[in-house]
Order: C-alpha cells, then sequence, then structure tokens
C-alpha cells in the first residue's frame, strides 16, 4: 500500500509540473490501480483487522506526503491514525468473550450507542468517522473519477470490515458466560 499511495502521490506532483502532466497522469493512474488491487484483496479476505491496516497504512502514507499548511488534512490524517489504534486494540478485546462481556455490559443498550444491536465501540466509531472524513472529500467539485472510484472502494472496505466485526462480536457475545 505505501507504494501505491507513493505512486498517487508523485502522479499528483507530476500532474501539476508542466512538461510532466502526461506521465504523472500515468503514474497516478498506476498508482490508484495498485491501491485498488490491494483493497479488493483486503476485502475479499473478511479479515476487519487487514482492512483496518490496509486503511491505517494508507492514511499514514498520505501523511507523509502532506504539503506545509495543509493543517487541516494533517489533523483529520491524524484523528484518523489514533481511531485505527483503537480500532486494533478493540480487535484484541473482542477475542475474548469473557473480557468482551464486560465491554459489551458497558455501553447503553438504545440507539447511538449501538450498532445493530452490538456495542458502537472504538471499531465502529473508526469505521463511521473514517467514512465521513472520506465522503467529506467528495462533496466538493471537481474529484476525478479514479480518485471517486478509490474512495468509494474504500468506503465500501470500511463497511466490510464493520461486518466483518459484527460477526465477531456476534461470536463473543454468545460464548454463554456468566450472565447469559
Amino acid at each position: 500500500m505505501a507504494g501505491a499511495v507513493d505512486s498517487i502521490a508523485q502522479g499528483r506532483l507530476g500532474m501539476e509540473t508542466e512538461g510532466e502532466a502526461s506521465k504523472g497522469v500515468a503514474v497516478f493512474a498506476k498508482g490508484i490501480a495498485a491501491a485498488a488491487e490491494l483493497y479488493t484483496e483486503v476485502i475479499a479476505s473478511k479479515d476487519p483487522e487487514l482492512m483496518i491496516l490496509a486503511e491505517y497504512t494508507y492514511m499514514s502514507e498520505e501523511l507523509k506526503h502532506a504539503e506545509a499548511g495543509e493543517s487541516g488534512a494533517e489533523a483529520s490524517a491524524a484523528a484518523a491514525i489514533q481511531s485505527f489504534d483503537d480500532a486494533l486494540l478493540v480487535l484484541k478485546t473482542v477475542e475474548n468473550p469473557a473480557v468482551y462481556e464486560g465491554a459489551e455490559q458497558a455501553f447503553p443498550h438504545y440507539g447511538q450507542w449501538r450498532c445493530k444491536g452490538f456495542p458502537r465501540d472504538a471499531f465502529h466509531v473508526a469505521c463511521i468517522a473514517h467514512k465521513t472524513r472520506i465522503k467529506n472529500g467528495l462533496s466538493r467539485f471537481g474529484v476525478n473519477r479514479r480518485d471517486r472510484t478509490l474512495a468509494e472502494l474504500r468506503i465500501a472496505m470500511l463497511n466490510a470490515a464493520q461486518d466483518g466485526y459484527l460477526e465477531k462480536q456476534k461470536k463473543a457475545l454468545e460464548w454463554g458466560g456468566p450472565s447469559r
């Protein structure tokens, strides 16, 4: 993923350089295609951890390519990375039914605190917030077709990550422990 993001960034720079636009478009397209291929593979794995790690890597690499003065984008990327750190932590917790039972009891059992009946914990919060972040980037004119397609694939991957995570939550809470 790091190489794909690097190609995307280099392609964008090339597109802005007089006499290099054609080469920049080619490098950009190559990076988008590589990222899309990786996202497609990760979605097929149905592994929520791999999906979060793919987006974590994408955002970390994008942050490395930030230009001076992009403080809003940098803050947003940093927030995404922190939320992915939290999501990765809760992935470890959901693997232990006895421990996750306590987490389940700690979340209110209504509305905004639930996702399809399960705790809307750090994993769901990370996915929901990041989908909003990506959608906000699409809410302006001039987003090219390739960027838009990749963004839509990233959103689909986050949806798949949540679906896979919901399965883990369901498994953890069906264990039949002390309070069940």
